[in-house]
């Protein structure tokens, strides 16, 4: 690995600890950040769903699983990867 993508690395964990909303994916702890209706206009994002950007793309779904943020509970209705930041986008309902 390159001293420019070990930095790199290293950077993106300690702004992700940094940023990231605690949450657990079926009684997992999971790195990521909850995106609720204002920030998805914000960001560009449309939509009547809260999305939850899980860090990393791991290649599972995760489609009717359970994510607990704080003292909500959401199913993941949709979940796809975001190759633009190496993350997955999981659309999320209330449980």
């Amino acid at each position: 690995m390159s001293a420019f993508a070990t930095l790199q690395q290293r950077t993106n964990a300690a702004v992700m600890a940094k940023l990231s909303d605690a949450a657990t994916l079926d009684g997992v702890a999971v790195v990521g950040k909850f995106l609720d209706d204002s920030a998805m206009a914000f960001n560009g994002i449309y939509g009547d769903k809260p999305i939850f950007e899980l860090d990393g793309i791991d290649g599972v779904d995760h489609r009717n699983k359970t994510l607990a943020i704080g003292t909500e509970s959401y199913i993941v209705r949709e979940c796809k990867p975001n190759n633009r930041n190496r993350s997955t986008l999981l659309t999320l309902e209330l449980a």
